[in-house]
């Protein structure tokens, strides 16, 4: 087989800083999916490999009509008749115990291996790994703002709000806050591409803001050689859909993304009329892997 040819594209982000990207332009073979053939081939292949002669010809064939046409072990003639030799119905039974152990223990246990692909561990993930949002929770830093987006103002200050995102958002966000986390710990170094390739699953990007330049009097610009100051930005409407877990279910496509905001339905209380979780998400894994200076605190101010 003739090597791929490879296509190369703009940088990306990754461990190792921003670096050229390629994609082979021709993968060659690839081997059949997890989830292999329908139920029906299935069951024809493990009949062909029966014995032949006329004690299974008959039978054989018999069996391959049925599932030929019908997926539906249970209503199969061939289960009640007396006559039927046993190693056929055991090649259906086979099928059975294999399809099972395949789709629910073979495949949840790779599936849920992963950050990347799992689905109905991600609380699991997000416990393993200590995540807590600090915006979601009623005493929060005071760097964060004057008003959260998940804030309204009340007669003694901010008051928090309960928000409760639709379950396919809630999914891709842990999931996207997962993967991110699993970056972080990866030991990456905390300069721009390193943070930004951090927080890309959330769909987000940090840049950096240059200010006026502070006054002469101000004691702590002469400790501090730089305040740094950074906005940060969405970069795309969409996050990767967790998916239904289904093993077949393994092909990504532009259909398998949700929106990556949330519109309130109580912008008239105060709160915005748009959420982006994932850049408020971005913004708590900024803050813990880049501590605050000595004069003063990291400002990062959203755009979103």
């Amino acid at each position: 087989m003739l090597a791929p040819r490879i296509q190369i594209e703009e940088e990306r982000l990754t461990a190792d800083g921003c670096q050229p990207w390629a994609e082979p332009v021709e993968t060659g073979c690839c081997p059949p999916p997890l989830c292999g053939n329908d139920l029906c081939c299935t069951f024809v292949a493990f009949f062909n490999l029966l014995p032949s002669g006329p004690l299974w010809d008959y039978w054989k064939q018999a069996a391959i009509s049925y599932f030929e046409t019908h997926d539906n072990p249970a209503e199969c003639p061939l289960l009640s008749d007396p006559r039927c030799p046993s190693l056929v119905l055991h090649s259906i039974y086979t099928v059975l115990k294999l399809r099972h152990v395949v789709h629910n223990a073979l495949w949840p246990a790779l599936r849920e291996s992963s950050p990347y692909t799992a689905v109905t561990t991600l609380d699991d993930y997000l416990a393993r790994m200590r995540w807590e949002d600090c915006y979601k929770q009623h005493c929060r830093n005071p760097n964060l703002g004057t008003l959260t987006p998940y804030e309204i103002m009340g007669e003694c200050g901010p008051i928090y709000c309960e928000i409760e995102f639709p379950e396919e958002l809630d999914k891709a966000l842990k999931r996207a806050i997962a993967i991110a986390l699993t970056r972080a710990n990866m030991g990456v170094i905390k300069n721009l591409c390193g943070i930004n390739w951090v927080i890309e699953p959330l769909g987000a990007i940090l840049q950096p803001f240059f200010p006026k330049p502070p006054p002469d009097n101000n004691p702590c610009y002469e400790l501090c050689v730089e305040n740094p100051e950074f906005v940060l930005c969405q970069t795309r409407d969409w996050l990767e859909s967790a998916g239904s877990g289904d093993i077949c279910d393994t092909i990504r496509n532009t259909e398998d993304r949700v929106p990556a905001y949330w519109s309130t339905c109580d912008k008239p209380a105060g709160l915005p009329a748009t959420i982006w979780p994932g850049v408020l998400a971005a913004e708590c894994i900024i803050r813990s892997m880049l501590p605050s200076t000595s004069c003063q605190p990291i400002v990062i101010t959203r755009c979103c």
